[in-house]
C-alpha cells in the first residue's frame, strides 16, 4: 500500500507545491503537458494490476464477485440518483443532455476532437 499509494501521493503532492511556488501558471502548463498521458498510464496501471494478479483471479473467482457486487450497488445507490437529481435541475452539467443530432455530430467530429463545441 505505501508503494503503490502513499509515495505516489507524497510526490505528487511535494511536486505540487514546487510548481505552485512558480506560479499558476507553471502548474496549469505541467498539467497540459502531462493530460495526454494520464489516460494511457491509468491504463498501463489497470494492465500491469491484471497482469501481475491474473493467476489469483482465475483462481478465486468468487473474490472478484464479493468484490463486483458492493461496487455495482455502490454505483445504483449514489451516481444514479445523483445523475438523476442533476438532470432533474436542468444542470446537465454530469449528464449532458444532446439531442440524437448532436449525437451524431459528436461522433463524426471524432468524439469531440473537433474545433467545434459539441455538447453545447
Amino acid at each position: 500500500m505505501v508503494l503503490y499509494i502513499v509515495i505516489p501521493v507524497l510526490l505528487a503532492q511535494l511536486w505540487r507545491k514546487l510548481l505552485l511556488a512558480r506560479g499558476n501558471q507553471a502548474l496549469e502548463r505541467a498539467l497540459q503537458h502531462l493530460h495526454p498521458f494520464s489516460l494511457l498510464a491509468l491504463l498501463f496501471t489497470l494492465v500491469l494490476l491484471f497482469a501481475f494478479q491474473g493467476k489469483a483471479i482465475v483462481a478465486h473467482p468468487l473474490i472478484i464477485a464479493m468484490l463486483a457486487v458492493p461496487i455495482t450497488i455502490q454505483v445504483v445507490l449514489y451516481l444514479r440518483p445523483g445523475l438523476l437529481a442533476n438532470r432533474r435541475m436542468a444542470k446537465h452539467i454530469a449528464w449532458p443532455d444532446i439531442s440524437a443530432d448532436r449525437r451524431v455530430e459528436f461522433f463524426r467530429a471524432g468524439r469531440g476532437r473537433s474545433h467545434q463545441p459539441v455538447w453545447f
